[in-house]
């Protein structure tokens, strides 16, 4: 049961706290992230572009939904 589908408003400001705070988390990750020994750093560098893949989805989602981009499959 979708709470917010009566105020498509909502869902489209509900959506931009999500992704905002989706991204708001990587970027804490990556400032917080302290590069462990040399055992494991190759998949230290895949975790790390991961996120910083993650945060740029994060980033556009949230400047095409505030565009008024919310109907992807449409255009």
């Amino acid at each position: 049961m979708n709470l917010a589908a009566p105020w498509p408003v909502m869902t489209r400001f509900l959506f931009l706290g999500e992704t905002l705070a989706g991204a708001l988390f990587c970027l804490w990750f990556l400032r917080r992230a302290a590069k462990p020994d040399d055992a494991s750093s190759r998949l230290w560098s895949i975790t790390l572009l991961a996120v910083r893949m993650a945060m740029a989805v994060f980033g556009v989602a949230f400047v095409m939904n505030a565009l008024g981009y919310v109907g992807w499959r449409d255009s």
